[in-house]
């Protein structure tokens, strides 16, 4: 039993590491950010109208 609770909190334990790891990357990486804002140019635009 105590082999299956240490399994699930490794487990949790590596998804969330790896859930931040994907988060500070897509944050860092100004490539990924430069090819989301252009592939949601139209978000963008409309953000860009309704704050001016």
């Amino acid at each position: 039993m105590k082999k299956l609770i240490y399994a699930g909190v490794l487990a949790l334990t590596l998804i969330s590491i790896q859930a931040c790891e994907t988060q500070s990357d897509r944050e860092g990486d100004p490539n990924k950010d430069a090819a989301h804002k252009r592939n949601h140019r139209g978000e963008y635009a409309e953000k860009a109208q309704e704050s001016h």
